[in-house]
């Protein structure tokens, strides 16, 4: 940073290629772009569902089969991985990673979501 090599910007609209062909074009929520040659994603993951753009994430929030949990990611059953839903018509839905951040705290470590992952598979196995 102090060479002038590096900096850190917040509020991070959109990433894209540069049409150019050259790096990339970064906008911001302020209406300023960027162009630069290299990005370094450093922000983490989403914690909230609201901040989570994934088309399922939100359907399944609109139809009120995910609740927030208070720390983030939804709320679930912890020896089972499966979703604890609001609506009674919901269907059993597993979930794995940062959708079990609030309600396990640790989501990125690939032998906890492989561990997760095992304890989705028996409860599905017991429920045949």
């Amino acid at each position: 940073m102090t060479r002038g090599q590096l900096s850190v910007r917040g509020r991070v609209d959109e990433t894209v290629a540069n049409p150019t062909g050259s790096g990339f074009v970064v906008r911001f929520t302020t209406g300023d772009t960027l162009e630069t040659p290299i990005v370094v994603n450093a922000t983490g993951q989403a914690t909230t569902l609201a901040e989570m753009k994934e088309t399922l994430v939100k359907d399944l929030l609109a139809k009120d089969w995910l609740q927030p949990h208070p720390v983030g990611g939804a709320i679930a059953h912890r020896a089972t991985c499966r979703i604890i839903s609001a609506s009674r018509d919901a269907p059993r839905i597993y979930a794995l990673g940062q959708l079990l951040n609030g309600e396990l705290r640790d989501t990125n470590a690939v032998w906890f979501n492989v561990e997760c992952a095992g304890r989705a598979i028996d409860d599905i196995l017991r429920q045949q």
